[in-house]
């Protein structure tokens, strides 16, 4: 999804916040499931909403923003 302008500002500030609902959910389960179930739910969830489509939105400027959540993402995942 694309504005007016052509940019996916507006694509990537919903990503924004799909992102960090998955994020809630990894947090939560955390302490209740195994490291493997875990991967199962990061690949499912936040794995699966940056990929899609990152060919087009990865080089935009408003996609730092994105990566650094994903980044948060994993360091939360590896904490076990």
């Amino acid at each position: 999804m694309t504005d007016n302008n052509l940019s996916w500002h507006c694509h990537i500030d919903q990503m924004i916040a799909k992102l960090n609902k998955a994020s809630y959910v990894i947090r939560s389960l955390k302490p209740l499931l195994s490291f493997k179930s875990l991967k199962m739910v990061y690949f499912s969830t936040v794995h699966s909403i940056i990929l899609y489509g990152i060919i087009f939105w990865g080089t935009s400027s408003h996609s730092k923003i994105i990566f650094k959540i994903q980044k948060k993402n994993n360091k939360d995942y590896y904490e076990l």
